[in-house]
C-alpha cells in the first residue's frame, strides 16, 4: 500500500497546473548562421533545422544566436555596437522528425518570430 501512495502523490504533484505549465514551454539555446538569422529576423524563413539532440516540443521557445564561422572552423557571436550578443526568439509550431526525407537524429520544426 505505501508504493501505491507514492506513485499517487507524485501523479497528484505532476497534474498540477504550475508543473504542467513548466514542462510545456522550454526554452532552448541555439545559433544559426547570420544569413539564415537575417532571413528569420525578415520573416523569409519559417522553419529551423537542428540535430535531434533535444527534445523539441510544439510550444517551446528557441533563443537564437546570430554566428558568424571562423577561419579555425569555429563560430563566434555576432555583436552589437554595444558589445552584447544579438538574440532572436521563436517559438516552435509544429515538428518532423523521423520521417521520409529528414536525416536520421535531425528535425525540421516550423517557427514564428516572437515579438
Amino acid at each position: 500500500m505505501g508504493r501505491n501512495r507514492r506513485w499517487r502523490d507524485h501523479g497528484a504533484r505532476r497534474l498540477r497546473g504550475d508543473v504542467m505549465t513548466a514542462e510545456k514551454m522550454r526554452v532552448h539555446f541555439c545559433r544559426a548562421h547570420y544569413v539564415y538569422w537575417d532571413a528569420i529576423e525578415r520573416g523569409d524563413k519559417r522553419f529551423f533545422v537542428d540535430e535531434a539532440d533535444k527534445d523539441f516540443r510544439p510550444g517551446d521557445v528557441l533563443m537564437i544566436t546570430r554566428v558568424k564561422p571562423l577561419r579555425s572552423g569555429a563560430w563566434a557571436p555576432v555583436l552589437n555596437e554595444d558589445g552584447t550578443t544579438v538574440f532572436l526568439n521563436a517559438r516552435i509550431i509544429y515538428v518532423e522528425c523521423g520521417t521520409a526525407g529528414i536525416n536520421d537524429g535531425c528535425i525540421i520544426a516550423a517557427i514564428e518570430k516572437m515579438n
